[in-house]
């Protein structure tokens, strides 16, 4: 065979055995993978994918949170329809406290404020008469109070009754709780003098609060009964008292979850007042007090519980009177002495600002309306308006 003939045929014996050698290991590695690649298809099914699409579920139920599972496991999908038992959360045991606080503190001061003012209104004047004065200072007192009857106690010409409405906005911002709500109040109430220096009245209240917060939004009706009282200790220092029955009925809305529950809710206030007997400047100081405590509903997982709430506070008031209306400004400083937030961050030191005016629109319809903002409570802000309306028989 000629030399370049079988040069030729060696080569092509040494391409065809590198070939084979080539397609073995191909071979040996497809081999390989066919075995290896579900092992590690499996363990990603295992160990990455749960992670990638599992998650939780989130609520907010009487001042706690709520949660519950859902996602993937072994290609299978896996959740829980019941929600877990429930923990304490800052952003919900704060959001609670401050909307039972805030919704009781606004029914407590308007009726406060009313039942104060029937004995007050009904106080004879016994300053001196002050020509500067437009008012005639052996007329009712103005002042303070919008009397509940026409005339004084001891020359009463009207029945010493009077029939008022009241009217409050307030909105409020927890920055901590990242919450936001607004509180509607419609409060009808009347007040009947029973005798020289006392005072008995009933006040029937309704709010409907819209609150937002980080992780749902809820809607709360809430009614009031609420009966009262009020009495002259002496000719400058009053006491009033208020008990209160409420029914509440929430409903929230999250994303993961409609909930619906109820709560009844008790309080009582009691204050004390002092004042001057000026015929052109009023000024006044009050010492309060009041407790109340949510009874609320069992629902789910959450066993039926109470938050108690209670808080003292100390303010001034200063107006000076025209003919027709009685400017004034007030300030108040609140300590809350119990409350159910379960964290540090809550602030249980405020201050209450306000400015108003009262009117005497004719001998027997008086009006009011005031503006306040509360004060000094870390990552909180609060903005109320209110209006009155008072008429005497």
């Amino acid at each position: 065979m000629p030399q370049p003939m079988r040069l030729n045929l060696l080569r092509f014996d040494k391409g065809l055995e590198n070939m084979n050698n080539k397609l073995s290991i191909f071979a040996g590695l497809s081999l390989a993978a066919a075995f290896v690649m579900p092992l590690e298809n499996a363990r990603a099914t295992e160990t990455e994918y749960p992670h990638e699409t599992s998650s939780y579920e989130y609520r907010c139920y009487n001042g706690y949170l709520q949660y519950r599972y859902s996602g993937h496991y072994a290609s299978e999908y896996e959740s829980s329809s019941e929600w877990s038992s429930y923990e304490p959360a800052r952003t919900c045991a704060d959001a609670a406290t401050i909307s039972q606080r805030t919704s009781v503190t606004q029914s407590v001061n308007m009726i406060a404020k009313q039942a104060n003012s029937a004995v007050r209104g009904l106080r004879k004047k016994t300053a001196k008469t002050n020509t500067a004065s437009l008012i005639d200072p052996s007329q009712t007192e103005f002042g303070t109070g919008i009397s509940a009857g026409s005339g004084s106690a001891s020359t009463m010409t009207g029945s010493g009754v009077g029939l008022w409405i009241n009217y409050d906005y307030t909105n409020a911002d927890n920055d901590q709780a990242q919450s936001n709500s607004d509180l509607h109040t419609v409060a009808l109430g009347g007040d009947m003098v029973v005798r020289e220096g006392l005072a008995l009245g009933v006040a029937l209240t309704g709010q409907w609060i819209d609150e937002k917060n980080l992780i749902s939004n809820s809607d709360t009706s809430v009614f009031t009964l609420a009966p009262y009282a009020a009495l002259m200790l002496t000719d400058y220092l009053t006491m009033d008292a208020t008990l209160g029955y409420s029914w509440l009925s929430e409903d929230q809305k999250a994303a993961a979850a409609n909930v619906s529950f109820d709560t009844n809710r008790w309080f009582g206030a009691a204050n004390l007042t002092a004042f001057n007997d000026d015929p052109l400047w009023d000024v006044s100081f009050n010492l309060g007090y009041l407790f109340t405590q949510d009874r609320v509903d069992a629902f789910a997982a959450v066993a039926k519980n109470a938050i108690s709430f209670a808080q003292v506070h100390a303010g001034a008031e200063v107006g000076y009177r025209f003919e027709r209306y009685q400017p004034y400004v007030n300030a108040a400083y609140q300590m809350d002495l119990v409350y159910e937030a379960n964290n540090a961050t809550y602030d249980p030191n405020g201050a209450q600002l306000g400015a108003g005016v009262r009117l005497s629109i004719n001998d027997r319809l008086q009006g009011e309306v005031q503006t306040s903002t509360i004060i000094s409570r870390n990552d909180y802000d609060q903005y109320s308006l209110m209006g009155n309306l008072k008429y005497s028989f």
